[in-house]
């Protein structure tokens, strides 16, 4: 336990008129009753927050409403919560909304409670005993099976105090989860503006952390928005984590751009979907099967939307029953993987089942499609790695970055990095599933083992030609990681703007003809050393010039611009390296050197020079200043010399 640090978020659920306000205001001193209209009716129509403080923690306490017609409204504030406290009232017992609570925190995975029973002290004790029995019977094979029962009564104070002490209890043993490096999401369940502040949402922040000055997304819409203040439990937060309940002042939008439902999130942190991957279960007291293509609410979060069941294999699930499917939702809505929902029939009103979405950016699959279903089977299993995998392997070419990784991990970038290792492949900041990184791989050695048959004199493909041969999602930075990966792993090699396979030999496809007019172009230049000949002596003819260029792409001649325009200046590369060796004994760094003096020691003229000197500036061994020119590595040399004494 961390000191003062506990969180439980808990939700109070029971039929309508079984004192769940009442008794919140008893155990918190918070009437969760806001509204005018509410105070008249007597009952709640919206969620009511209120909190109570132990000396390890703290407990949020959400009222949701009992009545049937706010059923949606109760799950909007049931998702999220920790545990739950049942009321039931000595004296009516259980009744339907009761029954329906208990199997909407069921599919919502909430597995811990408190049952209160309320108004004992209008019963007496014989029947009290007797209702407790019946409530145990119904209970059995529920998340609250084996919740602790307390007898209550808002008048007298009979079990208030033992009611705190069992919601104690609950705190002391809720186990937070490790602190999230994760980016934060918020459903928003209440809008409204303060004079002075503008905007403020409230919700139960899902995942992650928000802080001051963040700036956020607001979806479906994708407006932007910066956190103004936070606010939990009427004091001002520098930063909210998962499970705490909060009230975000946003600057940026108005409250009319934010509506009930809509989620705050890290800029790209959630998809937009339509056709929800879903893994879905009907309760066992359900009033009918969930049928494939039945239109039913989807809810979750504070989201409320029309969606129609495709089931995958199946026609029909009966009550108790579960399967695969999808949701095809009537909009776009912003889900995370992972998150509960329940499904709730409009006419009769009933919730038939619910369970967890497991990709909230599908496609359509396919009914038939054993694959789709095997894929989604490893999901719903949702075994570590094995889960990971297949998010990854769903993710396709385009990868997942992996910070994102990190963040479902709940670990930093370093411990992630070691969990993907042996079933996915780290490019730059984006991590592949073996298979697709297997896949690009054996796309680019295609493209050049083909390259390599259609152009044998040829010493390799041009790099453009390699990233087309890959898929368009495939960006820059993705191709030169995969580039590399095979280069250090010795399946090819690149350079001078080519890739080629090792072992390519071009000059192995020219006939003995050819061979030797090449190997005669080579020793011209060479020969030439720093006053090579003339390119235009090698390229007016059509077969010199193939056989000049595949020299050039061999870099065994380097061909340079020269000081006119269109000129092309070339040296053979061993007369570049000896031209190298002769300025560095020459001119070893600080001593400095001009042109004129360069020119004087190759024994060269400025036509070659010139072209040269910029070489050599371009690749790093020569720095110019103006006329002026020092070798680079005798700088460095120097500079790293004088650190170590320093040092």
């Amino acid at each position: 336990m961390n000191g003062g640090n506990a969180h439980l978020t808990l939700g109070v659920i029971g039929h309508v008129d079984h004192g769940k306000t009442s008794l919140v205001r008893a155990l918190t001193g918070t009437d969760t009753d806001r509204l005018k209209e509410e105070k008249e009716r007597g009952m709640s129509i919206v969620l009511g927050f209120a909190w109570l403080g132990f000396e390890e923690g703290i407990v949020d306490v959400i009222d949701v409403p009992g009545h049937e017609a706010f059923v949606r409204t109760m799950i909007a504030g049931a998702t999220g919560i920790d545990a739950a406290l049942l009321v039931v009232d000595a004296r009516e017992g259980i009744k339907p909304q009761t029954l329906e609570h208990l199997a909407i925190i069921e599919l919502i995975g909430v597995s811990r409670g408190v049952i209160a029973i309320t108004k004992s002290d209008l019963v007496p004790g014989a029947e009290r005993d007797a209702l407790l029995r019946r409530l145990r019977m119904r209970l059995k094979g529920t998340p609250l099976e084996f919740a602790p029962a307390v007898a209550t009564s808002i008048i007298s104070g009979e079990g208030i105090a033992e009611l705190k002490a069992a919601l104690r209890g609950l705190l002391l043993a809720h186990e937070d989860a490790a602190p999230s490096l994760a980016r934060g999401y918020l459903p928003i369940d209440r809008v409204f503006s303060l004079p002075g502040h503008g905007t403020i949402v409230t919700g139960t922040l899902r995942a992650g952390r928000i802080a001051i000055g963040e700036e956020l997304e607001l979806m479906p819409s994708g407006r932007r928005a910066t956190v103004r203040q936070l606010e939990m439990h009427g004091r001002e937060v520098n930063m909210v984590h998962a499970g705490q309940r909060v009230g975000v002042n946003l600057r940026h939008v108005k409250p009319q751009d934010v509506t009930r439902g809509d989620v705050l999130a890290a800029p790209g942190l959630l998809k937009l979907g339509e056709w929800l991957d879903a893994e879905i279960r009907v309760t066992p007291d359900a009033p009918a099967p969930i049928a494939n293509g039945q239109t039913l609410r989807l809810l979750f979060g504070a989201t409320d939307v029309a969606a129609r069941v495709r089931l995958l294999g199946k026609e029909t699930l009966a009550p108790g029953e579960a399967g695969l499917g999808q949701l095809r939702t009537a909009r776009p809505v912003a889900a995370a993987a992972g998150e509960a929902f329940i499904l709730r029939r409009e006419s009769p009103a009933a919730t038939l089942g619910g369970g967890r979405l497991l990709d909230v950016a599908a496609g359509r699959h396919r009914r038939g499609d054993g694959a789709v279903r095997q894929r989604l089977a490893v999901l719903a299993r949702g075994r570590g790695d094995e889960a990971l995998a297949e998010r990854l392997r769903g993710s396709g070419i385009a990868g997942m970055p992996l910070p994102r990784i990190a963040e479902m991990l709940g670990c930093d970038s370093d411990a992630a990095r070691a969990a993907i290792d042996g079933y996915a492949r780290l490019h730059g900041a984006t991590v592949l599933h073996l298979q697709h990184h297997d896949a690009l791989c054996e796309a680019l050695l295609a493209c050049l083992r083909d390259f390599h048959r259609r152009e044998p004199a040829r010493a390799g493909a041009p790099l453009p030609l390699c990233r087309a041969s890959l898929p368009r999602e495939v960006d820059d930075k993705l191709f030169k990681s995969i580039l590399r990966g095979l280069a250090s792993s010795g399946n090819i090699a690149f350079g001078n703007g080519l890739a080629w396979l090792p072992g390519h030999d071009p000059f192995a496809a020219l006939d003995a003809k050819a061979r030797g007019r090449a190997e005669q172009i080579e020793a011209h230049f060479l020969q030439g050393g720093v006053t090579p000949p003339d390119v235009e002596d090698y390229t007016i003819e059509r077969a010199s010039a193939a056989l000049f260029h595949m020299l050039v792409e061999q870099g065994r001649i380097l061909l340079l611009t020269g000081q006119l325009p269109g000129q092309r200046i070339a040296f053979h590369r061993e007369a570049i390296e000896a031209a190298k060796a002769r300025i560095r004994s020459a001119y070893p760094a600080p001593a400095r050197f001009t042109v004129s003096e360069a020119r004087g020691l190759l024994g060269s003229t400025r036509k070659f020079t010139v072209p040269l000197l910029a070489h050599l500036d371009a690749a790093g061994f020569t720095r110019r200043n103006g006329d002026i020119r020092v070798l680079r590595e005798g700088l460095q040399a120097g500079a790293a010399a004088r650190s170590g004494e320093g040092a």
